[in-house]
């Protein structure tokens, strides 16, 4: 009996604790990765100080980003109660509480400074704006059309700017419009596929279809110009211009996600689930190292 019962109590931990890594949204660390882009793209990515580094931004970055999620399911456990799509979270479910969350998002926040502060000082600053985006987001911005977008847009380009500043590597003009459209292009194919579902984001009754077409179509325009002229222009390598085939091949496959799958998946979850977006990155990837190294 004593041993059903120690069973018992440690299964009840364990499915505890992944509860936590679930509020945590541990998935989503996937997008920090774009601390490592300006080290990559200069050929630096194998020089210990400055990939240590990046590494240091990244866990950073993830535990702050970890605390704003937290901070979010906090502000929306009540909507997330009455929505079939979020009410089994660990918060709109009650299999965390509220103190704990409180808890929980403290931890994070104090982590994240304190890698910074040990390993990266220099990225303290933009870690408060960060922070400071990601409160007023959560209160907020992400309530007011457009806005909603952009600061989303933002958090991607902080994440660039946080690389190459704990690296001290200049970052190329033309790949910060990348970062920008790029992110946009994400953001706003997310928003039309949700826009047909029931229950949806709060900011999406301000939307329409064909805003969003509008606006998709303007964002993939920019993005696959501002990439191909940094792919001419922005790189010494004559056959770098070749990479230009993988980068439309997932663009163009995400598109057709979006108006294809009547529940579109977050952006981190399809590039490792769809196996044409998943292929698309891997050689783009691949065609990028062997260019650059």
């Amino acid at each position: 009996m004593r041993l059903i019962d120690s069973y018992r109590k440690l299964c009840h931990k364990c499915i505890k604790i992944m509860h936590y890594f679930y509020l945590l949204r541990l998935h989503q660390w996937a997008k920090n990765l774009l601390v490592f882009i300006p080290i990559f793209f200069a050929g630096e990515i194998f020089i210990t100080g400055k990939l240590l580094a990046s590494i240091f931004a990244f866990f950073s970055f993830s535990f702050a980003a970890s605390a704003g999620y937290i901070l979010n399911d906090i502000i929306d456990c009540e909507s997330d109660k009455k929505n079939t799509k979020k009410k089994d979270r660990p918060l709109a479910s009650g299999k965390i509480s509220i103190q704990e969350a409180r808890v929980l998002l403290a931890i994070m926040g104090s982590v994240a400074v304190v890698v910074a502060w040990i390993g990266v000082p220099t990225l303290l600053p933009l870690l408060g704006a960060y922070f400071l985006l990601n409160v007023s987001y959560t209160y907020k911005l992400k309530h007011i059309v457009i806005f909603d977008i952009l600061v989303i847009s933002i958090f991607y380009l902080m994440r660039v700017v946080g690389g190459g500043l704990v690296s001290s590597t200049p970052i190329s003009g033309w790949l910060v419009l990348c970062i920008i459209f790029g992110s946009l292009f994400i953001i706003i194919g997310k928003r039309k596929a949700e826009l047909g579902q029931v229950y949806k984001r709060e900011v999406l009754q301000y939307y329409t279809a064909n805003l969003l077409d509008h606006l998709l179509t303007i964002s993939i325009t920019l993005v696959i110009a501002s990439y191909a002229m940094y792919s001419v222009l922005g790189v010494q390598s004559s056959i770098f211009v070749y990479s230009n085939i993988f980068v439309l091949m997932g663009i163009f496959r995400y598109l057709y996600l979006v108006y294809t799958v009547p529940i579109m998946e977050s952006p981190e979850i399809a590039v490792f689930r769809d196996k044409v977006i998943a292929g698309s990155v891997l050689c783009w990837l691949l065609f990028v190292f062997v260019v650059f190294y």
